[in-house]
């Protein structure tokens, strides 16, 4: 079996994608399970780099 986990939290110090990458580490025989990372290569979906983007906005 092979298992995409996917993050919804991109900050850096993310609970949830610690626990994707434990589950990953400890997966039995038999499962797969990879960690995607490329969702933060959205800009749209990162809050960091939104509340970046709002705080050096012109007023």
């Amino acid at each position: 079996m092979r298992i995409l986990g996917l993050s919804g939290n991109l900050r850096a110090a993310s609970a949830h994608t610690a626990l994707l990458h434990a589950a990953a580490q400890t997966a039995p025989a038999g499962v797969e399970m990879t960690v995607f990372d490329g969702l933060g290569r959205l800009p749209h979906f990162n809050p960091d780099i939104e509340d970046q983007e709002i705080a050096s906005a012109p007023p």
